[in-house]
């Protein structure tokens, strides 16, 4: 399919919208995600967009978990004022919305859908879904009331929904009485009600509640099923409480339940919340032992608790067992240890970390560019420093001023300048900082900044301290933690009097506005008039 295109670009011909369509699903269906992806992100913007080019990049992107990109689509097609072509078509936009967590626009496109024309069931519970998913127990309420309101059967999916949501915004008490009303609007609550149920209720931190659920299964003769054990598993284990997950595993192994590798992941997440490395091991052992597959989640978790204990030999030990088990690995293994390679100042072991993640394909992050190249400086190992920072500036990272700092210490101010005219990463540096500045100052949906200038006044420009702007003029010394930019003019003085008697709430009726506080200051006057005058004695000093 890709040369054909080649060979169409080639004879001077465009391939339509739907060319491209055709070719991204073919690939998406054929199991070739990477693929579809590539070719979306290359091709598919140098022609008109339609309803279906969108919503089939839509769907790709959903199948690559690449949701916030979906999105991106969707707003194209609102942008170009692009309608649906059917019920499918809203359907899938709604699921969109639901994996990226956009309740409020699906909401929108929940209203937006013609019901005269499809009946709205599923993008109801979509959107009830979606609410329950951000933990909008009114929101979603409201929608299940004014889906059975408008005549649309409501089915047990939405109830659970609604008692989903609630359960997300902790409000535990809401869920057993959303769990009556669906009694008794005549829907009996199934093994996978429960099981949603249990989970947001542990995912909320209410663990001892979901033990009240699981209980309240049998109540109503439900069976705990695999998926029930395993949540309850997990649950203590994202709590960090070892001896309950313990517990919890040998109850299912005694149940009719087998344990699987979900199970085994629940207990070495408790092992390694409670900074128990070895027993983490000696889970995993156990797994094998039992012939269980471990996956890249188990070991993730035994390497974390390793490294978190300061063990980073071991932890890089069970890194390359994992590879030579075939375990495919992401990158936050590979990336604790290296961060503890640089605290132990093994900057050339952790530099060697880097090149193996590069060669899996593994993108590191800026934290772990950042502790080996400090551990450089340990070490006055000038040219590692600077390999590590060409690298960095390669996988499109921008260094902080501790980075800036550590470079002009390993380098000297001469080497330093000239790496900085090449690279212009200490100025890049401090363009990064500057922005993430403004983007604290000013978040969405909580206004200005505190700090202002009074009305009339002009703000100055901001001046940095330390930091980049040390380095730079060739002053070493460590940088302070944040560079700030700071507006004293702000702060004192009396444009900062002005402002705090402004802002100051007024207290009590308004003066000379209401009776009786008239009538109190005249007697008040009276007092003092009536008062004698004091003699001046000059041996009498009064307090400042």
């Amino acid at each position: 399919a890709r040369s054909w295109l080649a060979h169409m670009k080639e004879v001077g011909m465009q391939p339509s919208a739907k060319a491209h369509c055709i070719g991204i699903s073919g690939l998406a269906n054929a199991g070739d995600l990477p693929s579809a992806v590539a070719w979306l992100r290359s091709d598919a913007h140098r022609v008109p967009a339609d309803s279906v080019l969108c919503l089939t990049a839509m769907d790709v992107l959903m199948r690559a978990n690449l949701h916030r990109e979906a999105l991106s689509w969707l707003d194209t097609m609102e942008q170009m004022r692009l309608q649906p072509d059917g019920k499918r078509s809203y359907i899938k936009i709604m699921q969109a919305c639901k994996k990226a967590g956009a309740w409020e626009r699906a909401m929108n496109w929940l209203d937006a859908m013609p019901t005269e024309k499809f009946s709205p069931t599923i993008p109801y519970r979509i959107a009830i879904e979606c609410c329950g998913k951000e933990g909008k127990s009114k929101e979603a309420a409201s929608l299940l009331g004014r889906m059975i309101t408008e005549g649309w059967e409501a089915r047990l999916q939405e109830f659970t929904g609604v008692m989903v949501a609630c359960a997300k915004a902790g409000d535990f008490e809401e869920v057993a009485k959303w769990l009556d009303k669906s009694l008794d609007a005549g829907f009996k609550p199934d093994v996978a009600t429960f099981n949603k149920v249990i989970n947001a209720i542990s995912m909320a931190k209410g663990v001892e509640h979901a033990v009240e659920w699981f209980e309240k299964m049998k109540e109503h003769s439900i069976q705990p099923d695999q998926v029930s054990w395993n949540q309850m598993i997990t649950a203590f284990g994202r709590a960090g409480r070892k001896r309950d997950a313990e517990l919890w595993l040998g109850a299912m192994e005694n149940s009719k339940c087998m344990p699987n590798v979900v199970s085994y992941v629940g207990v070495v997440q408790a092992c390694a919340k409670a900074d128990s490395p070895d027993e983490a091991a000696s889970w995993l052992e156990h797994m094998q032992t039992l012939r269980v597959d471990p996956n890249e989640f188990v070991y993730s978790r035994v390497v974390q608790s390793f490294t978190r204990a300061g063990r980073v030999d071991e932890a890089l030990r069970f890194i390359k067992e994992a590879e030579q088990l075939g375990v495919p690995l992401q990158a936050a293994p590979y990336e604790v240890a290296i961060i503890e390679l640089g605290k132990e100042r093994r900057a050339e072991d952790a530099a060697t970390m880097l090149e193996h993640m590069k060669g899996k394909g593994l993108r590191a992050s800026e934290q772990a560019y950042r502790y080996s190249i400090a551990a450089c400086r340990w070490m006055l190992n000038a040219d590692l420093a600077e390999k590590l920072l060409r690298d960095m500036l390669s996988e499109k990272h921008v260094p902080n001023d501790y980075v800036v700092w550590n470079m002009h210490e390993i380098l000297g101010q001469e080497e330093f300048q000239r790496l900085e005219d090449e690279l212009g990463f200490a100025v890049l540096a401090n363009q990064g900082q500057a922005e993430e500045r403004g983007k604290r100052r000013m978040r969405p949906g909580q206004g200005p900044p505190m700090r202002s200038v009074a009305r009339g006044q002009q703000r100055k420009p901001p001046q940095l301290r330390g930091g980049v702007a040390r380095v730079v003029a060739g002053r070493g010394g460590p940088p302070p933690q944040e560079a700030v930019a700071r507006d004293d003019s702000s702060r004192w003085g009396p444009a900062a009097r002005n402002r705090q008697s402004e802002q100051r709430p007024q207290r009590g009726p308004p003066r000379g506005e209401d009776g009786w506080f008239q009538q109190e200051q005249q007697q008040q006057q009276q007092q003092q008039q009536q008062r004698p005058a004091r003699k001046f004695n000059p041996h009498f000093r009064s307090s400042p």
